[in-house]
């Protein structure tokens, strides 16, 4: 993940501080035993905005080739889903353990934010996935990608739209589809196609299951009263993203 440099964010926030409460829980792939597999299918099926992410970023993912670099790949929750065939790259901020609670991994680039690390035109495709809502110069984000991205080359990204005040402080933005289109065209980028991630009855279910995690995470004897609950909030959120029920205009965030 991204975030502003200390001079950066002296804003007060009123009413709200500048602790987090109820942080999200550590976003970590599935890898090669048997509890990481499982713990990352419970995530992919509870945490709505993964499972969305996964959904929506799978099949692109299938088809590239060459080097991929992943801007803001923290604990590399994706990484898995990338073919053998690419060259991996990752890249973070060095601060990103301190500020987002991820490990810092020695197989990608860490450094301090501006200037990606890398040369003009040496990566065939650029992902980073709920990452550009953290970044206070996402222009210049942006403009990076362009950058170190080939003629000919695309990026896929994702943010969320519905999704609560994370991350404090370096939680900055959300963006509409229309905000979308107009700060990736004026990066340079062309054939920008914007997709919505859920819709309006997914979110109030994603809502409700926040609340019931939390109550939950607070006693854990109140799991036993919320489990009902949670089993057909679950239910009901899949349906509708199978048949694909409500309004998009009203949804979890979307794919670039």
């Amino acid at each position: 993940m991204w975030v502003a440099s200390s001079d950066q964010r002296s804003v007060g926030m009123r009413g709200s501080g500048t602790v987090e409460s109820f942080r999200p829980p550590a976003h970590l792939g599935p890898g090669s035993g048997l509890v990481g597999r499982v713990r990352f299918a419970v995530r992919r099926l509870a945490d709505l905005q993964t499972f969305t992410v996964v959904r929506d970023i799978s099949p692109w993912l299938r088809e590239r080739s060459g080097v991929l670099l992943e801007v803001g790949c923290g604990d590399q929750p994706y990484r898995h889903l990338v073919p053998l065939e690419c060259r991996y790259l990752g890249l973070d901020i060095a601060a990103t353990g301190d500020s987002f609670g991820t490990g810092l991994h020695p197989e990608y680039a860490h450094y301090a934010g501006g200037n990606f690390p890398f040369a003009d035109s040496s990566v065939d495709a650029i992902l980073h996935t709920e990452t550009l809502e953290h970044v206070v110069d996402y222009a210049g984000f942006l403009a990076e990608c362009t950058r170190v991205l080939r003629p000919g080359g695309e990026m896929c990204f994702t943010v969320p739209f519905q999704a609560r005040f994370h991350y404090i402080p370096h939680d900055y933005w959300r963006f509409t589809p229309t905000a979308l289109e107009m700060i990736t065209e004026r990066a340079g980028f062309g054939n920008v196609r914007v997709t919505a991630r859920g819709n309006d009855v997914v979110v109030a279910c994603y809502k409700a299951l926040g609340v019931c995690y939390r109550v939950g995470s607070a006693d854990p004897f109140a799991w036993i009263a919320v489990a009902p609950a949670v089993a057909a909030l679950l239910i009901g959120t899949h349906l509708s993203l199978a048949v694909g029920c409500g309004s998009e205009n009203d949804c979890l965030g979307y794919t670039v």
